[in-house]
């Protein structure tokens, strides 16, 4: 369903030092992305988004395709002013013209406070289901994200970025290494407002002092979860293929 609702606050995680530290115990992994339920296999994940007013429709038709499939969704409606509160003497504006930043405090509220424990499945608010994902993994495989590697198709050597991840899809289990990521990921907003949201996740993922991408337990989606209709690079997609569009 749809949530409307004023913005939250948030606590950040500002630091030089990595912000997971090594006396935590990452939590258990599930046993398995799928449940038994009345006697249905039922997918343990929600899907999430955030939206503003003037991307309502945009909403309808996400909540409509997710009904299709009957797949579990909550989309949320972030109204003004868009400021993040840090702390009771720190706030932030988030500037209207580049509201996507948004997006990891976003993620980092959704697992700490409004879907806590759950598996996430965010995709942006203009993206449609054309299918019903399966995320059913091996019992004994542990993931902390699932995302597209654009990177896979467009490698350059000695590129800096070695991931090239649009954050458009993530499937999210809410680890202690999951949220450090995501905590880190909004932190990088308020010195770089301006900056694209998918641009600071591969900061982010590549320049942080954790050196996320040996910690991270990262499983690889492939090109029908995050399919582009203006990008070629997904023709090879047949349309019966296709699970998310974009």
């Amino acid at each position: 369903g749809l949530v409307r609702s004023a913005l939250y606050p948030f606590e950040s995680m500002i630091s030089s030092v990595c912000p997971l530290m090594s006396s935590l115990a990452p939590p258990p992994f599930p046993r398995m992305l799928q449940k038994e339920e009345d006697g249905k296999k039922q997918e343990d994940y929600v899907v999430i988004s955030w939206y503003t007013s003037n991307y309502e429709d945009k909403a309808l038709r996400l909540l409509e395709s997710c009904e299709k499939f009957e797949i579990q969704c909550v989309l949320y409606e972030i109204k003004e002013p868009y400021v993040i509160s840090l702390s009771k003497f720190q706030n932030v504006t988030i500037p209207k013209s580049n509201l996507v930043i948004m997006k990891p405090w976003f993620l980092l509220y959704a697992m700490r406070v409004l879907q806590p424990g759950r598996n996430l499945l965010y995709v942006d608010i203009d993206m449609v289901f054309r299918s019903k994902p399966k995320f059913v993994l091996s019992q004994n495989y542990q993931v902390d994200m699932m995302m597209y590697d654009f990177n896979q198709e467009f490698s350059i050597p000695n590129l800096p970025y070695s991931i090239v991840t649009p954050s458009s899809v993530l499937y999210l289990h809410p680890s202690s290494r999951t949220q450090a990521f995501v905590s880190e990921w909004a932190s990088t907003t308020i010195y770089n407002p301006f900056a694209p949201d998918d641009h600071l996740f591969d900061y982010t993922m590549e320049f942080s002092t954790c050196e996320w991408r040996s910690i991270l337990k990262i499983h690889w989606l492939s090109k029908a979860h995050v399919r582009y209709q203006s990008l070629k690079h997904f023709n090879d997609v047949k349309l019966d293929e296709i699970i998310i569009d974009h």
